[in-house]
């Protein structure tokens, strides 16, 4: 199974997410993501980086890069409870692998995690 980070800024779907994918058997650490100080601890090594991208999301270009720069072989997904297009669109271009609007049906997400691909229309967006 996956070592998984969650990162939110919101606690209870941080909370939601760790609870689902540790009973499905993946090692879980969760942390508060805030605008001003994206977490990071070198040390996790996580294979998975899962990013619950706030609403400031698109005027902090600079997150997912810093994340990415501490955990470069880690898989990055995020997800957005809105926006558009260039929402996706920017965090392609930020390196993020899988883009997913919420809410996220769980055989989608574990195929993100897993790397599988999905059927054409469960693909994940941007």
């Amino acid at each position: 199974m996956a070592r998984i980070l969650v990162l939110s800024d919101q606690d209870g779907i941080r909370e939601a997410l760790q609870s689902v994918l540790m009973e499905l058997g993946h090692s879980v650490i969760g942390s508060p993501l805030t605008h001003n100080t994206p977490p990071g601890d070198r040390s996790l090594s996580p294979q998975v980086v899962l990013v619950d991208l706030p609403g400031f999301a698109e005027k902090e270009d600079g997150m997912i890069p810093a994340l990415r720069r501490l955990y470069p072989t880690a898989r990055f997904i995020a997800l957005f409870g809105g926006g558009s297009g260039n929402v996706t669109r920017l965090a392609r271009l930020w390196g993020v692998d899988n883009c997913f609007f919420k809410p996220i049906a769980l055989d989608a997400l574990m195929a993100a995690i897993h790397d599988r691909p999905l059927p054409a229309d469960r693909a994940s967006v941007g």
